[in-house]
């Protein structure tokens, strides 16, 4: 019998400051995003580019690396589970992070 299996790797530009927020458990998430660029040719051959923007939780040991060493700008790879959630009928993709590293 076969399992499900949710794990992504994406590479990026960290696009805003990392912010730590506390839960109601007293648990640390760090949240920043990153933007990475998709290029591409149109069909009379362009070239073209979409600009894709996720959300990145990391929780746990991952959210002090986070604090001191992601800057706005640099290159990172973020390993971890991809999240959709719809808010209000809009989709908010999101990963959350089990290994980050810097590019």
């Amino acid at each position: 019998m076969s399992r499900d299996v949710n794990i992504a790797i994406i590479s990026g530009v960290v696009d805003n400051t990392p912010n730590v927020v506390t839960t109601r458990n007293n648990k640390r998430i760090c949240l920043f995003n990153i933007r990475n660029i998709e290029k591409y040719r149109l069909a009379d051959g362009r070239p073209a580019q979409h600009v894709n923007f996720l959300t990145v939780e990391a929780l746990g040991r991952n959210v002090d690396k986070c604090l001191q060493e992601f800057h706005v700008g640099e290159r990172v790879q973020i390993h971890g589970y991809l999240r959709v959630d719809d808010v209000n009928g809009v989709e908010k993709v999101r990963i959350r992070a089990l290994h980050l590293e810097k590019e």
